[in-house]
């Protein structure tokens, strides 16, 4: 079994995307009957994406949203991604299919920003920063030891993350998607009292 991601494509331009794509294509070649689980953007307690957000709210006084925040994601609970793992390890029926592991729903960036502002109860003005701006800073930012945005980041916010409906998910596994309002406010929603 390969755990890769949501779009993984050996012929995209994003280094993380091909990488995905790429040994998405070694593995079935080496073993044919092998099982790809896709997840998309996975959240819970000390994630990169509510986390991250919750973070950039309680710092600045702007929430940049990077090519207007339109990008549109479907984030998936990471204890449903594991139980997934867990069902597929053990059916044979599983045998090189390729699941794809996403939320309940479809959001924007922006929709998901601006349920960080409401849960971490902050105000926030939302700046629109173009893709080409926002490549040219992580590239900068790149400079530092501990770059708060990657060019790779950015060319991964420039492709939606979201399940096709070709594929099989959670449900065919028998697993409820948990949204992101039931979980992530029980670990990000603390940044009110601080």
């Amino acid at each position: 079994m390969l755990v890769s991601g949501i779009g993984a494509d050996p012929d995209s331009k994003s280094a993380y995307i091909h990488a995905r794509g790429r040994g998405e294509e070694v593995v079935r070649q080496a073993f044919p009957n092998a099982t790809i689980v896709r997840p998309s953007a996975m959240f819970g307690p000390g994630d990169a994406l509510f986390g991250t957000l919750a973070e950039i709210a309680r710092r600045l006084p702007v929430m940049p949203l990077i090519g207007g925040g339109r990008t549109r994601v479907q984030p998936v609970f990471v204890e449903n991604v594991a139980e997934a793992i867990a069902r597929v390890i053990a059916s044979d029926a599983a045998a090189a299919q390729i699941y794809e592991l996403a939320g309940p729903k479809v959001y924007t960036m922006r929709e998901l920003t601006e349920f960080v502002l409401v849960t971490v109860d902050r105000r926030r003005l939302l700046l629109t920063i173009p893709f080409r701006l926002a490549m040219a800073q992580a590239r900068l930012f790149e400079l530092l030891p501990n770059p708060p945005l990657t060019a790779g980041q950015v060319e991964l916010l420039e492709e939606d993350n979201v399940a096709s409906a070709k594929r099989p998910g959670l449900r065919e596994l028998g697993i409820e998607p948990a949204s992101i309002e039931e979980i992530v406010p029980s670990y990000i929603g603390q940044a009110r009292s601080s």
